[in-house]
């Protein structure tokens, strides 16, 4: 048909404004980063400002065409993303998620997140 076909595949679209990001940097406020299980899994991830530049490159290069990974050149493994974001918020990264402490980990931040949301003490 002539018509060309780009699907843009994202990583975790990152940027201080909302996003992931603000959601797993919440756990760290409270002391509760951890790595998720061995930490080895692969956390693709790529900026709001890379993201939008890559779309506007994909729509104008005519001889892109099929699938595009949209995602930052130094994946990182889920341990090296905890260790980053616990820096980044001056709180440490404790362990991993167990299936109990994440259980118990996640009813503590359920609560202070409902809380801060309904602006109740």
């Amino acid at each position: 048909m002539g018509c060309r076909t780009v699907i843009a595949r994202f990583g975790s679209v990152m940027t201080n404004r909302g996003g992931p990001l603000v959601t797993l940097i919440r756990p760290f406020r409270m002391g509760l980063g951890e790595r998720l299980g061995n930490g080895r899994q692969w956390s693709p991830w790529v900026h709001l400002d890379d993201t939008t530049s890559a779309l506007t490159f994909m729509a104008q290069t005519e001889s892109i065409d099929g699938a595009v990974n949209v995602v930052s050149p130094g994946v990182v493994r889920n341990s090296e993303m905890t260790k980053a974001i616990g820096k980044a918020v001056g709180m440490p990264a404790w362990g991993w998620a167990c299936r109990g402490g994440q259980d118990d980990a996640w009813r503590i931040y359920s609560r202070a997140w409902n809380r801060e949301r309904s602006g109740g003490a």
